[in-house]
């Protein structure tokens, strides 16, 4: 599994299991809000946030977080781009486009552009293609990639 789809898997999971917090918009059901909020904390701070998570997920998010704390501002801002640009476009994938007008609505207004261009051109490829995509890590990937700049 991708270090980046990992992390969003682990990090979705551990915000669905705070059952007693209210939830609390958008931010309370995205990963990457909470892993960016976990980014920015101070050290004392991050420890302290990350003591109360199971051994499991704290080893996982330590380690993406050391590997985030040093990149570049530019390249982790795209990572977290590219891990949130999948958080909420692998399940429009495989929703059926006549319904997916609620779970667009949830989509934060500066991705939603970029979510809509990507399911026009998903609705667009032959079921065939669509299948294979949604079974190849790599092309699944190239598919949720934000476009990058001069590449």
């Amino acid at each position: 599994m991708r270090p980046g789809f990992q992390l969003c898997v682990l990090l979705l999971t551990a915000v669905l299991a705070r059952t007693a917090e209210p939830a609390g918009g958008e931010a309370g059901r995205n990963p990457v809000t909470v892993f960016r909020k976990l980014l920015a904390m101070r050290t004392d701070a991050r420890t302290s946030e990350l003591a109360a998570k199971p051994a499991r997920l704290r080893e996982v998010l330590t380690t993406r977080l050391r590997e985030y704390d040093v990149l570049p501002p530019a390249e982790r801002e795209a990572r977290l781009r590219a891990t949130e640009l999948r958080f909420y476009l692998n399940p429009l994938l495989t929703t059926i486009p006549a319904t997916r007008a609620t779970q667009l609505a949830t989509v934060p207004e500066t991705l939603r552009p970029l979510v809509t261009e990507r399911l026009a051109a998903w609705d667009k490829l032959p079921a065939e293609i669509q299948r294979e995509v949604l079974t190849n890590e790599r092309l699944l990937q190239a598919m949720t990639r934000p476009a990058v700049a001069n590449a």
